[in-house]
């Protein structure tokens, strides 16, 4: 007999305005955090002077790909089919999807690392960078890419929460994670104590720092009896019909999400050919645009939410996709357009107003 949490009820019953706005709230103290990830990130980065610029501006844009693909492009879909399986009160395949969701994150962590291992270099050489842009270049991804498990295995977990109106723990993760960040890319990349000076290695090692600690907050939440939605270690495997239902969703939203950063790259790469100089501006410039993508999620992720929910409860389907559904949907939007967002940061917006006929 299928049940529905008191969690879940919240989310098909309470009213739709302020329900959304409730279940943002942690999300823009983790948007504040993703903010600081990508400003202090450029400047620890500066310390190392233009060549290392230069070198992250290749490298970070193949890094913002994997963010937004598992993130906002997987990740909408895990959060939609946990969502849908907890409105039609199926607990056990909620538990089912999260072990997917799980291995999910493992097989294609090993798969993004071992092809960005290969063909990093040929792409950073491609890129135009001098030779020694390109030598850290090199170094900086192969740590960066070398924990894209973590990537992976964060954002994908975040969204099993996310998917069961648990904004609070994902937000927790990403900011305790940054304040990792914070503290360890000084002493890592100029040395600090017995710690010795890293570089570039030093800054890359920072930076995933804060997805393995995310990662950590996340497991820890997910295998204790606190979580609606328990992650299983036996459950743990690949079910197809669960990759079916997460990756229809999510494929099309990953591939949408991935047109920002894949011009970012190119971009620099035309820059680059003026020379390392040129594209270490270039880098420094474009974080600036990147600042509001994390703005247009912490309201994207709660709105496919409570979409996801209530379409698995026939009750209450038309109240999410009705009138309240493009109340909210207008919401989203008029923040994308006030802030004059690019076409990477309105993804998030355009998925959650698509959701509903992907999902029928």
């Amino acid at each position: 007999m299928s049940t529905v949490s008191a969690r879940t009820q919240l989310l098909l019953e309470a009213p739709a305005l302020p329900l959304l706005l409730r279940l943002s709230a942690p999300n823009l103290g983790e948007a504040a955090a993703r903010i600081t990830f990508l400003a202090a990130d450029a400047l620890f980065v500066s310390w190392l002077g233009g060549d290392a610029l230069a070198a992250v501006g290749v490298v970070f844009p193949l890094f913002l790909m994997l963010q937004v693909a598992t993130a906002s492009g997987l990740g909408s879909g895990v959060s939609a089919a946990i969502g849908r399986a907890l409105g039609a009160g199926d607990a056990g395949a909620a538990r089912a999807l999260a072990g997917t969701s799980a291995m999910l994150a493992l097989s294609g962590g090993a798969a993004t690392t071992g092809v960005l291992l290969l063909a990093g270099p040929a792409l950073y050489t491609l890129a135009g960078l001098g030779p020694a842009a390109r030598e850290m270049a090199v170094v900086y991804g192969a740590v960066l890419f070398g924990g894209s498990v973590f990537v992976w295995t964060m954002n994908l977990l975040a969204n099993v929460c996310r998917g069961a109106g648990t904004m609070t723990v994902p937000a927790t993760a990403i900011v305790v994670g940054e304040l990792f960040h914070l503290g360890l890319s000084p002493a890592l990349i100029l040395g600090a104590g017995p710690l010795p000076a890293l570089g570039m290695a030093g800054a890359a090692l920072a930076a995933l720092a804060a997805y393995v600690v995310g990662t950590a907050i996340l497991l820890g939440h997910l295998l204790s009896a606190r979580a609606v939605v328990r992650l299983e270690p036996g459950a743990v495997r690949l079910r197809r019909a669960d990759a079916v239902a997460i990756l229809r969703v999510g494929v099309p939203s990953a591939l949408g999400s991935l047109l920002f950063p894949l011009t970012m790259f190119v971009m620099a790469g035309l820059v680059a050919r003026l020379g390392d100089a040129a594209a270490a501006a270039f880098a420094a410039a474009s974080r600036l645009e990147l600042l509001q993508v994390p703005l247009t999620f912490a309201f994207g992720s709660s709105v496919i939410a409570l979409i996801a929910t209530a379409i698995a409860a026939p009750a209450h389907a038309v109240r999410y996709t009705g009138v309240n559904g493009v109340e909210m949907n207008g919401l989203s939007l008029q923040g994308l357009s006030l802030q004059g967002t690019t076409m990477g940061a309105s993804t998030v917006a355009i998925d959650a107003i698509e959701l509903p006929a992907s999902l029928r």
